[in-house]
C-alpha cells in the first residue's frame, strides 16, 4: 500500500499541526500540499516542510492526486 496523500487548506498553526504529523510518519503519509493566500505563509511552508503550495483549492486539486483534504482555517 502506498502513502496516504492529503492536502491542507490553511497556513496557520492548525495547518502546521497536520503537516508536522505527516512529516513525522513518512512511511505512512506524504507531506501534504498546502493552500495559502498570504505570500509570506506560502514561502514559509515551502521552505520549512518542502511541500508544494497553491493559491487556490482548485489549483491544488487539478495538480495533486489526493485522498482527502483537511480544511484547517479559523
Amino acid at each position: 500500500m502506498g502513502k496516504i496523500r492529503f492536502g491542507v487548506v490553511g497556513s496557520g498553526w492548525r495547518a502546521e499541526f497536520f503537516t508536522r504529523m505527516a512529516a513525522a510518519a513518512p512511511d505512512v503519509f506524504s507531506v501534504p500540499p498546502v493552500v495559502a493566500r498570504r505570500s509570506e505563509k506560502v514561502d514559509l511552508f515551502a521552505r520549512t516542510w518542502g511541500c508544494f503550495t497553491y493559491a487556490t483549492i482548485d489549483s491544488m486539486l487539478d495538480k495533486e492526486p489526493l485522498e482527502f483534504v483537511i480544511t484547517s482555517l479559523p
